[in-house]
């Protein structure tokens, strides 16, 4: 498993093909650990007016849960694992994004 920062961990998971299914764990707001498969959103998919505010600005990315069958906020700041390609990466806490 790969020690990185959040930005790190931001950069990584924002390159990763869209359409391409990833895993990853965070805490929620409750304080839980929740671990979710996804899949960045697609453009396309969304219908609607959408958010009134740039997510990737506040550290979030809209993703679609597989197993929730729903859209979906990741925070960067809250995440703690995630895999990629068959890569596991822990993402270090004493970093955070200036979100």
């Amino acid at each position: 498993m790969r020690t990185i920062t959040p930005t790190e961990a931001m950069g990584k998971i924002l390159s990763f093909n869209n359409g391409r299914f990833f895993s990853v764990r965070f805490i929620k707001k409750d304080g839980s650990l929740r671990k979710m498969t996804c899949k960045k959103v697609v453009k396309k998919v969304i219908n609607g007016k959408g958010a009134k505010y740039n997510a990737l600005e506040r550290g979030y990315l809209p993703v679609y849960d597989v197993s929730k069958k729903a859209y979906r906020t990741l925070n960067f700041n809250t995440l703690t694992e995630f895999k990629l390609n068959g890569v596991d990466y822990n993402v270090n806490k004493e970093y955070s994004l200036p979100f």
